[in-house]
């Protein structure tokens, strides 16, 4: 994840980071663990935005990932998803549990039609998620 990290800080702009208490507690209100990969990017930046690529990336402050969750009624049209961030528009990113409860995938998928058949799969982790968000190479279809 650092290599990652190093990768994105030149176009992030970054918040201060989260300590490992701070996480963990928001993490025992959700019903997800969390990736490790995520919770050290959250103690670099809690939330941040920057260009990566063609593509804009706002991750939101770990402490308001559950209200923004119930703000956009994710759990109702995609139970086993966790909303992290957006676009800065109309297009929502999150961590998709589907395949793995620990090891869940980095999707975009539209704010106005969060229906499963539009997740689009960025990367099989959050790392990697962010590593083809960096190359332009995101364009994966969810299978």
């Amino acid at each position: 994840m650092n290599r990652a990290i190093n990768a994105i800080a030149a176009h992030w702009f970054k918040n201060d980071g989260s300590t490992w208490e701070q996480i963990l507690d928001v993490e025992r209100l959700l019903r997800f663990v969390l990736p490790e990969e995520y919770k050290i990017f959250l103690s670099w930046s809690n939330g941040g935005e920057g260009d990566l690529g063609r593509d804009s990336l706002s991750l939101w402050p770990i402490e308001q990932v559950g209200q923004l969750n119930e703000d956009y009624h994710i759990d109702r049209y995609l139970p086993i998803v966790l909303a992290i961030g957006s676009d800065g528009g109309g297009e929502c990113f999150a961590l998709d549990y589907t395949t793995s409860a620990t090891r869940p995938a980095l999707i975009r998928v539209p704010f106005g039609d969060l229906d499963p058949d539009c997740c689009e799969v960025i990367g099989p982790t959050f790392r990697e998620g962010i590593e083809r968000l960096l190359t332009g190479k995101e364009r994966e279809e969810r299978v």
